[in-house]
């Protein structure tokens, strides 16, 4: 659709179009001042809206516009440290997992009142490693599950995590690529199904210990092991990609997984309801909002997309 076709159709086709990221930026500066907030928030999450438009929605009156542009990868350091203040607790939480949020803005909402805000500075990349300890003590469980699948968490902590009473937290702990092999080889025999799969995951899992796995009475457990590079036998799997002018694909655990490829804009990924960087995908394959699959799993999925991304366009 052509610029002012768009800006002269109904609302839901605007929203539409403004959390498209082929619309082009112009379209995009125009649908940010459209008077319907949903076509506002649309154009706050999409990753092709310029920085200096994402700064005006970012002071936006409505708290799904601000929400969307405090987790915008474009949105500017500067303008998240002020939504990290936001009155809103989603609109601190999404600045808390913004890859672009300072350091020290991340160990204020560490200190936050409300556990979903500090749950997502756990999880974040760019959180600080003491920063990380304190919030692995914390009371809540999803905080600690999110410190434990933090890829910056100190091994020691780790350790301590893999002991936790919750059984998400020893999972994520278990798929963290920094437990140590000890450990792993510990939690590959806990009682919990979920545990010994990410353990049969994770790349640091020796290899007789993968060898155990493989006989687990849990399919997954098995499956994970299988697709476990260390695993003795293994067999890589030839995974099929869809390549056009602007992004490369390649089949997910439970959705296809873009990498898009545009002028002006680093690339960014997009599968199901998840747009954004590498190190927001990384910070989510990590994060609570995965326990389903093995991150391990993901991760090998993540790798071999940047592999022929970068062959396919040189970036």
């Amino acid at each position: 659709m052509e610029k002012d076709e768009i800006l002269n159709s109904n609302w839901a086709v605007r929203s539409s179009a403004a959390g498209n990221p082929n619309t082009p930026a112009d379209t995009l500066i125009k649908l940010s001042k459209d008077s319907n907030w949903a076509v506002r928030s649309s154009v706050a999450g999409n990753p092709n809206t310029p920085a200096d438009t994402l700064v005006e929605l970012s002071k936006d009156s409505d708290c799904d516009v601000r929400r969307n542009a405090a987790g915008n990868p474009n949105t500017p350091a500067d303008t998240l440290v002020e939504l990290s203040k936001d009155s809103h607790c989603d609109v601190r939480r999404n600045a808390a997992g913004n890859p672009n949020t300072p350091a020290d803005t991340l160990v204020e909402l560490s200190k936050d009142s409300d556990w979903a805000v500090r749950s997502s500075a756990a999880g974040n990349p760019n959180t600080p490693a003491d920063t990380l300890v304190e919030l692995s003590k914390d009371s809540h469980w999803a905080v600690r599950s999110s410190v434990a699948g933090n890829p910056n968490t100190p091994a020691d902590t780790l350790v301590e995590l893999s002991k936790d009473s919750d059984c998400d937290v020893r999972r994520n702990a278990a798929g963290n690529p920094n437990t140590p092999a000890d450990t792993l080889v510990e939690l590959s025999k806990d009682s919990d199904c979920d545990v010994r799969r990410n353990a049969a995951g994770n790349p640091n899992t020796p290899a007789d210990t993968l060898v155990e796995l493989s006989k687990d009475g849990d399919w997954a457990v098995r499956s994970s092991a299988a697709g476990n590079p260390n695993t003795p036998g293994y067999t890589p799997s030839d995974e099929e990609f869809i390549i056009t002018e602007t992004y490369v694909v390649i089949k997910g655990t439970n959705h296809l997984w873009y990498k898009h490829n545009y002028p002006n804009v680093a690339p960014f990924y997009t599968c199901g309801c998840f747009c954004g960087s590498r190190e927001q995908l990384i910070s989510r394959i990590y994060s609570i909002d995965n326990l389903s699959i093995d991150p391990a799993v993901r991760m090998r999925i993540l790798n071999v997309l940047d592999r022929k991304f970068e062959e396919i366009f040189g970036r």
